[in-house]
């Protein structure tokens, strides 16, 4: 007779299974969390090493106008305007290129580095090195070499390419 005036007695989920639901699902959100932050580091270093090669190129264009590799620079205090660019600044495409290239590294990597050489004056050879997100080393240099290291290839020792194993 009580359950003429109560009803049947309503299924619904436990106060434990509505916790155990919500820890699963903060679970995998957190798992596909740092796979997405692994992703972006991997494409933002895809990008370097396109945009690196866009700087390769471009440097070889301001050879062939400038016979010289002096306004291969983008004014930064890393590398700032050679004495010998006849130019008013830094090749104007070499700065954009370089701002792309920082703004891509994460705030505790290294800034691309530019060396000349001669760094004063008539530079006839050039290497560009870089860091990526992933902490490995990229480099290209005017010997048309362009490879990824796993610690700095260090560009100023020897003669300012890109060094072979």
């Amino acid at each position: 007779m009580l359950e003429i005036f109560l009803g049947k007695p309503k299924k619904s989920f436990t106060l434990v299974e509505l916790l155990v639901v919500v820890a699963i699902i903060a679970l995998l959100s957190g798992i596909g969390a740092t796979y997405l932050v692994g992703y972006q580091k991997r494409s933002k270093d895809g990008r370097i090493i396109a945009t690196m090669d866009l700087f390769r190129k471009t440097a070889d264009i301001v050879y062939q106008n400038e016979v010289d590799y002096d306004c291969v620079c983008d004014g930064t205090a890393t590398n700032p305007k050679p004495a010998g660019c006849t130019a008013a600044t830094c090749n104007g495409d070499i700065i954009k290129i370089s701002n792309d290239i920082n703004g891509l590294n994460a705030t505790s990597q290294t800034d691309l580095r530019i060396y000349r050489y001669p760094a004063t004056s008539g530079a006839t050879a050039y290497c560009a090195e870089v860091q990526l997100n992933s902490g490995k080393w990229y480099c290209v240099d005017s010997t048309l070499e362009s490879r990824q290291y796993d610690s700095d290839p260090d560009c100023l020792t020897g003669d300012y390419t890109c060094k072979t194993d």
